[in-house]
């Protein structure tokens, strides 16, 4: 073959194997001798993973023989072979030589070591890393991670990366590793790339550096790598006793522990998750509860190589979730209060907690709840605040490092200090120094503070401060215990009024007031004193101790109505306060001195009608016992307390005025007929010893005289004959007085008729019991001007049953009158008048009325425009009830009643009713006092005249024939 032809065949094969045609075992059987363009691509090939020297070599024997076997001349077949050695050895030379250069030149670092695992050759780089490495064993230079490095060289199966760090005398430094044999095909030496990822690795490092939390970087044995600066902290150790630990060793709790591990088990599946732990800290002494976000790291195998590890203290979450535990279960604001100072010390130094409120206008400030409690009390119950500390609190450092010194740099608070040397005095006497306090604000008012202080000074700052307020959120929990408290004085004031109201008299009323105002509020002494008008001083009703002791009043102590604050209550009448006894002020000055360790004293007046009738007496050996909250509190109380008293008082009137007279009275409902108050009379007649409160009349009367007797019509008296509970029959005359629709009551007299001639006196007994069941409506005095007209009738058993009717009274009246006995001014409360609309006003009382009586009023004129009158509307309101009332319940016939409103463009106005009445026969005496019976008793004619005079006007009554009466109500027209 000659030369052209053997160099087109290169060329050929050489275009073929770049086109991708043929083989390098097809190129080289058809090589007749060397070509560049031929060599450049086998070594092109050579340099690719699935061809090799080795493959050259057999191919290019192969290639031999078959050229061999061609029968070629031998001259022309070592012609052959000649070109194929040099082909196959400038191939071989040409890749060494870029192989040697790659390794030198490369950034990475590379070495080869022995079956043994010793180094044989390193280049440049990794030279640069470590210049002796050169015959060391590679393993050694891993440190830690050598178990890791040995069992790599020896594996001999899928090749991976590895992420180690080279250890060196120099540096440290994070390398991604590939380990690899030289030869595959028996116990040969080895290779190692190594990729420098420092400045990875770095980069890393600085993010979880900069990350908010603590940062853990495990291996895939769970050993720490690398631990941030937060985590460190979190752990309270130095970086050496964490790196190459496993984090388990941290874990205080063995419950937490057994989580760990099953946490463990979904990292290796692959899985991440967030857990709660706690871990111990050295320092401290005290645990962390921390929530982990664990995250798998995995390598180029897919495999997890690690765990990415978060850890973010939870201490302050898990302590607003027992503060909101504490909030949500608790009742009592005390034991809420010891609930969360409880959780407050897990995170602050103090030795000392209060909670305090503040009065609405912040001037003063009382602590409620304390910590520890057995702390020794102040001696001033309500703190006067200084100005200077009122913009403090409400200032953005909240703390002092040493109270009293800080205190004392200011100009404002020396006077303050100076004028309450108390709170120099307290924080000596406990040796208290730093201070912080949380500000309580309710709907952008300040409503108190919870301060901390502590024997140690400068232990608080703002960050204490935002613990306390952000992360505690403490002020919305404090002002869960003041609602709790709030709630819990309104609970002490609900039962209080509760209980007071089924007080039996005066006297057991007096003394549950002192008794529960002494406990509640832990005063030293609460007392009641009565005033004795007609003797001229104080005398005590009831008093009682508070839990803490003291001195008692005396009994029988007394003290003249012009003496101490009593007296000066008396003058006033209105409440007086002193503060503290020695302040010098008209009540320091006023005050007498009884019990020697009272400091502080409050009078209330507890008014009847308009009179004092008793001073409600606190005392308490702190200074500023009373401050205006708890005042509003007990005025508001006393207000309740005087419309009992009220009751207490008509009640015992009735009682004795109805006990005046012999024959049987039973007062009882309309609705139900339940009794309500009941004579002994009227329970010997019925048999019975005493009347429960669910004694109803049915069961004492026949249903006939039952069905009579709560009927709302009214009704002459009967004959009828009761059967008592023990079968007793009694012949009775029974009258019905049928009290105001607003009390919705009737009043029955059942008077035995065997042993009392009824025709003579029954129309004066019917006046006396009404009277006496009216005796909210009429004054007492009626009663006893009715009976001096008893007097003038001429008949001796008349006269005589008067006179001793009127002792009695007389006895009643004095008792009345020492009630009402004039002690200050006697002048009339007061009225307040407006314009009234006499129309509306009308036409209320009308709507008001109940159906089947409102049938029977006929309006003759109706009111053209508004009609305006100058009054009270209650007294007008009452007057025209009143007059209706008259005519609806004492109506003789069927005729309609009557209403028209005169005006003829007059200066007055009238109000005119008109209708029948029941008809008396003439008798004498008897007509004479059912007469004054309606005029004083059912329709209060002296009590109408008075309301009209008042209002510049007159009432105007009319007996008419058959029957027939006219009441003309005229009053006096204003302009509004």
């Amino acid at each position: 073959m000659s030369a052209n032809k053997s160099r087109s065949a290169l060329l050929e094969a050489a275009t073929a194997l770049m086109n991708g045609s043929a083989s390098p075992a097809v190129l080289l059987g058809k090589a007749g001798q060397t070509a560049d363009t031929l060599i450049g691509k086998l070594v092109s090939r050579l340099q690719q993973p699935d061809y090799s020297f080795t493959d050259l070599l057999s191919e290019a024997a192969e290639a031999k023989k078959k050229f061999a076997e061609a029968g070629m001349p031998l001259k022309q077949l070592a012609s052959h072979w000649s070109t194929l050695d040099r082909t196959v050895e400038e191939c071989l030379e040409r890749t060494l030589v870029a192989h040697e250069k790659f390794l030198g030149e490369t950034l990475h670092g590379f070495c080869e070591f022995d079956p043994s695992g010793l180094i044989t050759f390193a280049n440049t780089r990794m030279l640069d890393w470590a210049p002796d490495c050169v015959g060391k064993e590679l393993a050694g230079f891993f440190g830690k991670m050598a178990p890791e490095v040995t069992k790599a060289i020896g594996a001999h199966g899928k090749r991976r990366l590895h992420q180690l760090e080279l250890a060196t005398d120099a540096h440290r430094r994070s390398v991604l590793v590939e380990f690899g044999s030289i030869d595959a095909k028996g116990p040969t030496s080895g290779y190692a790339l190594l990729v420098d990822m420092s400045e990875l690795v770095d980069a890393e490092y600085k993010a979880l550096e900069a990350s908010p939390y603590g940062m853990l970087k495990l291996d895939a044995k769970y050993l720490v790598r690398y631990a941030n600066r937060r985590a460190l902290e979190y752990m309270e150790r130095p970086v050496e006793e964490v790196l190459g630990h496993d984090p388990m060793e941290f874990v205080s709790d063995r419950k937490v522990r057994d989580e760990v591990i099953l946490q463990r088990v979904k990292r290796s599946e692959g899985r991440g998750s967030e857990y709660s732990v706690e871990i111990a800290r050295p320092k401290s002494r005290k645990t962390m509860h921390l929530r982990v976000t664990a995250v798998p790291s995995f390598n180029t195998a897919g495999k997890v190589s690690g765990v990415l590890t978060a850890l973010q203290p939870i201490d302050h979450e898990i302590a607003r979730a027992d503060i909101a535990h504490l909030v949500a279960t608790t009742t009592k604001y005390r034991d809420l209060f010891a609930g969360i100072i409880e959780v407050v010390a897990r995170f602050i130094e103090f030795d000392w907690a209060d909670l305090s409120l503040y009065t609405e206008k912040g001037d003063y400030a009382v602590s409620f709840c304390r910590f520890p409690e057995t702390q020794p009390e102040y001696p001033i119950r309500w703190w006067p605040i200084a100005s200077y500390f009122r913009r403090w609190i409400k200032g953005d450092c909240t703390w002092f490092d040493d109270m009293l010194v800080d205190w004392r740099k200011r100009p404002d608070a020396k006077a303050a200090l100076a004028k309450t040397p108390e709170i120099a005095r307290t924080i000596s006497r406990d040796g208290r120094k730093a201070l912080i306090a949380l500000p309580i604000r309710s709907e952008n008012r300040l409503v108190g503070a919870l301060s901390f202080s502590s024997k140690r000074a400068k232990v608080y700052d703002e960050s204490t401060l935002k613990i306390l307020r952000d992360r505690l959120a403490l002020e919305h929990a404090m002002l869960a215990i003041f609602n709790l408290r709030e709630h819990d004085e309104q609970q002490f004031v609900a039962g209080l009024l509760q209980e007071i109201s089924s007080a039996a008299d005066h006297r057991d009323l007096a003394g549950t007031i002192v008794s529960q105002l002494a406990q509640y509020y832990k005063f030293q002494n609460v007392s009641i004193f009565k005033i004795n008008a007609l003797r001229g001083h104080f005398s005590l009703l009831a008093q009682k101790l508070g839990p803490d002791g003291g001195s008692a009043i005396p009994p029988e102590y007394t003290q003249r109505l012009d003496e101490g604050l009593l007296g000066l209550t008396l003058k006033r009448g209105k409440r007086v306060l002193m503060g503290n006894r020695n302040d010098k002020s008209v009540e320091a000055r006023q005050f007498k001195q009884v019990a020697p360790e009272i400091v502080s004293e409050l009078c209330i007046p507890i008014t009847l009608r308009g009179r004092i009738l008793w001073i409600l007496n606190l005392e308490d050996k702190h200074e500023n016992a009373f401050a205006a909250p708890e005042i509003k509190t007990i005025e508001d109380i006393v207000k309740q307390v005087e419309s009992i008293v009220e009751r207490l008082f008509q009640g015992l009137v009735l009682t004795q005025v109805l006990d005046v007279f012999p024959d049987g009275v039973v007062i009882a409902s309309n609705r139900g007929g339940r009794i309500l108050l009941c004579s002994d009379t009227a329970k010997e007649i019925f048999q019975r010893s005493k009347i429960t409160p669910e004694t109803s009349l049915k069961s004492c009367l026949s249903p006939a005289d039952y069905g009579r007797a709560i009927s709302e019509r009214s009704s002459l008296p009967w004959q009828s004959t009761i059967k008592g509970a023990k079968g007793k029959k009694t012949p009775v005359l029974i009258s019905k007085f049928i009290l105001p629709e607003e009390y919705d009551h009737v009043v029955l007299r059942v008077q035995d008729v065997s042993e009392l001639e009824w025709k003579t006196d029954a129309a004066r007994l019917e006046a006396a019991l009404a009277e006496a069941a009216s005796i909210v409506r009429v004054p007492l005095s009626l009663v006893s001007s009715y009976v001096r007209q008893m007097k003038q009738i001429g008949d001796q058993a008349t006269v005589d049953l008067a006179d001793k009717a009127f002792r009695q009274l007389s006895r009643i009246e004095l008792t009345y009158d020492r009630i009402f006995a004039a002690y200050g001014s006697g002048d009339p409360a007061h009225e307040q008048k407006t314009h009234i609309n006499l129309g509306q006003l009308i036409e209320y009382v009308l709507q008001e009325l109940p159906e089947c009586d409102r049938g029977t009023i006929r309006l003759t004129k109706k009111v053209e425009g508004p009609l305006f009158v100058m009054g009270n509307s209650y007294r007008l309101l009452f007057a025209m009830e009143s007059m209706l009332a008259y005519f609806l319940r004492s109506r003789g016939s069927a005729t309609p009643i009557s209403l028209e409103v005169n005006h003829s463009g007059k200066k007055h106005i009238g109000v005119v009713l008109a209708g029948s009445v029941l008809s008396v026969e003439p008798n004498g005496a008897l007509e004479k006092l059912v007469e004054a019976t309606r005029r004083e008793i059912a329709l209060g004619e002296s009590v109408l005249r008075t309301i009209a005079s008042e209002y510049a006007g007159k009432l105007v009554r009319q007996r008419l024939n058959d029957n027939q009466e006219k009441l003309s109500l005229q009053l006096k027209l204003v302009r509004h």
